[in-house]
C-alpha cells in the first residue's frame, strides 16, 4: 500500500490530537450534514486514516464506524494535495464502498492542509 510522503508525521500528528476512537462532536457532525446538503448525496463523512483504517469522525446515512485502510478511498485521496473524485459505479462493483450502500455512485474527496 502506497503512502505519503509525510507518512510519519501525520500519524504522529494523528496520534497528539488524541481525536481517534473520540465521542462525536457537533462540529464535525455538522460538517458531514452541511457536505452531504450541498452535494446533495446520501452519504458523507469526516474520516481520519491511521496506519491500518479509515476512521469516521463523523457520517450521515452510513452505520459503519471504519473500515479497512486497504480499502479506504481516504487512503488514496490523502496521497495528494487537491480535491479527488473515485470512478463511477461501474468501475467499482464489488469493491468494498459499494457493499457499504446500493446507492454508491461515486466518490469525492479533499485532504486536510499539510
Amino acid at each position: 500500500m502506497k503512502t505519503p510522503d509525510n507518512e510519519a508525521e501525520r500519524l504522529r500528528i494523528l496520534e497528539e490530537l488524541r481525536i481517534l476512537d473520540s465521542p462525536r462532536e457537533r462540529f464535525f457532525d455538522d460538517l458531514a450534514f452541511l457536505a452531504a446538503n450541498v452535494c446533495d448525496t446520501p452519504i458523507a463523512l469526516v474520516t481520519l486514516v491511521d496506519g491500518s483504517r479509515q476512521w469516521f469522525k463523523a457520517r450521515i446515512g452510513l452505520e459503519t464506524s471504519e473500515t479497512p485502510r486497504d480499502v479506504a478511498f481516504c487512503a488514496h485521496a490523502i496521497l495528494g494535495d487537491d480535491i479527488s473524485r473515485s470512478p463511477t459505479r461501474s468501475r467499482m462493483i464489488g469493491s468494498h464502498a459499494t457493499r457499504w450502500s446500493s446507492e454508491f455512485r461515486t466518490s469525492g474527496s479533499m485532504p486536510a492542509p499539510r
